[in-house]
């Protein structure tokens, strides 16, 4: 791989990832009915709260959300309430008319005390610089709700993908979603089709989750490659929190963008 852009690109397009990522703290905001996936019916007070939720979210309404986060509100990502509000409503405002929809996939509790897993998926687009943008992004995750409030988040699994353009380059990922405290494993990114002479600007970052990582956006080196695709040997030190793991590739015909996270098994 040869040297050939390291910097502003980078850290341009780093910066959504970082954006979603706060947003994926409070992933509840679905335009329908949220269900259990096994169709269980879905306790009153619980699917009300959520209801609310929905509409606060699809809103943008960040005082209306405000009632719904407890004052002891804690993520594993270190986020609290007055941190993860401010983060949203710059999210919103950089990033308009996102769409947000949510299944639960299951529940236990009762009596306004409720730990419930969801997986919400989110769809959107932005133009930057002149140039369409399409998101794809999954996320799952468990909350605990206590009289009618979210009181802790933990993501679960989490992956988006960014593309621009008719003909981005197409890839396989491979990278595990759990690994244990110094487990070595490997980021492969790999492009799946045969590129005709063409050149792809390349480049892989690797992240820590937390707050600072959405005031301060990593940067990224491009290079160059013909064939192939980009691996990287990593390692997560102990003690450590979750890492998002982020490509970038870039052609004539289009952009890809990748963000992953890897989770550490306690």
């Amino acid at each position: 791989m040869s040297r050939e852009r390291k910097g502003g690109v980078g850290n341009f397009y780093l910066s959504f990832f970082v954006s979603l990522f706060v947003f994926s703290v409070f992933p509840v905001a679905s335009p329908s009915p949220v269900k259990a996936e096994d169709n269980t019916k879905i306790p009153p007070d619980l699917s009300k709260l959520v209801s609310a939720i929905d509409e606060a979210a699809n809103e943008r309404n960040i005082e209306k959300l405000r009632g719904f986060i407890s004052p002891q509100f804690v993520s594993q990502d270190g986020f609290n309430g007055d941190l993860f509000l401010q983060a949203l409503a710059n999210l919103w405002q950089k990033y308009p008319g996102m769409q947000y929809e949510t299944k639960i996939n299951s529940y236990k509790g009762r009596g306004g005390k409720y730990t419930v897993e969801t997986t919400t998926t989110i769809k959107g687009k932005y133009e930057e610089n002149g140039r369409e943008f399409v998101i794809n992004s999954e996320i799952t995750s468990r909350q605990d709700f206590e009289n009618g409030m979210l009181a802790k988040q933990e993501i679960l699994r989490e992956k988006t993908e960014i593309t621009s353009g008719d003909n981005p380059p197409q890839v396989i990922v491979r990278l595990p979603e759990k690994v244990r405290p110094g487990q070595e494993f490997d980021f492969d990114v790999i492009l799946q089709e045969p590129l005709a002479g063409d050149i792809v600007l390349a480049g892989v970052s690797e992240s820590t989750v937390s707050p600072s990582l959405y005031l301060q956006s990593p940067s990224i080196e491009l290079n160059s490659i013909s064939s192939g695709g980009i691996f990287k040997r990593v390692k997560i030190p102990t003690p450590s929190p979750d890492h998002l793991y982020s490509a970038i590739l870039i052609r004539n015909g289009g952009i890809k963008i990748l963000s992953l996270r890897v989770k550490l098994q306690s």
